[in-house]
């Protein structure tokens, strides 16, 4: 689902001569890849907030990526703003969902967990990419 997604996207962002693209991953979104990726590639992986494309002629920015999704939840729920629904088949079933949800329960023992990952993070990786 998101190879063809990514891919469909990327092909009108050059139709129409986009220069950025903006995803709304947030903070639990970049830290649950972050551990998708430890465990199925062992690499220390992470989306960053602005990547330039090299084959495309546009960036990704993720202008979200400071805020938990209970706060993005909160916020649209407080605004009646309805958030694009994302039903894929595999969504509650796959390693996604199950990293989630051990983050969750880690986070229930170790509260600031995933912030401090996140903070921890972004002072080793982000920076020194800029």
């Amino acid at each position: 689902c998101t190879y063809t997604r990514r891919i469909t996207l990327y092909k009108l962002a050059e139709q129409i001569w986009a220069t950025k693209i903006a995803y709304w991953h947030h903070k639990d979104d970049i830290i649950t890849t972050l551990f998708m990726n430890i465990n199925s590639s062992k690499r220390l992986k992470i989306m960053l907030p602005v990547n330039k494309m090299r084959k495309w002629d546009f960036s990704i920015i993720r202008p979200m990526v400071y805020l938990r999704e209970d706060e993005i939840i909160k916020y649209c729920d407080r605004n009646k703003i309805t958030p694009f629904s994302w039903d894929c088949p595999l969504s509650k079933i796959g390693e996604r969902n199950n990293i989630k949800n051990i983050l969750i329960d880690l986070e229930i023992k170790l509260p600031w967990f995933v912030d401090n990952l996140f903070e921890a993070y972004i002072k080793k990786v982000w920076i020194e990419t800029i």
